[in-house]
């Protein structure tokens, strides 16, 4: 096995064990900004986690864009899957964040 190829199958194992974990920490987010702004507005029920990801699936679906990437070599990919890891938990946490400065306005 070339470098290249171990670098690769290591990335995989990293991307597969950390994508759990911000996937959950998503439909936490969106089960918390569902509760501050949808419920009170429209008298929805709270979503469980499991529905907030249903949910967040269907969104991303239906918005999901392909952009075409250039090959890259390993030192891109490590730092395409560093960046990828640092967004998977920053955008749910701005998230939250702006929502709880939002909610606080709304009291």
């Amino acid at each position: 096995m070339t470098k290249e190829q171990k670098t690769g199958c290591w990335l995989a194992l990293i991307a597969l064990l950390i994508s759990p974990i911000t996937i959950t920490l998503k439909g936490l987010v969106l089960t918390i900004l569902w509760r501050w702004f949808v419920v009170p507005v429209t008298g929805l029920p709270a979503l469980s986690i499991p529905m907030a990801l249903g949910i967040s699936l269907i969104a991303g679906y239906l918005t999901e864009q392909y952009i075409k990437q250039p090959k890259d070599d390993d030192e891109d990919q490590v730092h395409s899957l560093i960046v990828g890891i640092v967004k998977g938990f920053l955008s749910p946490a701005f998230a939250l964040f702006f929502g709880w400065i939002y909610h606080s306005l709304v009291r």
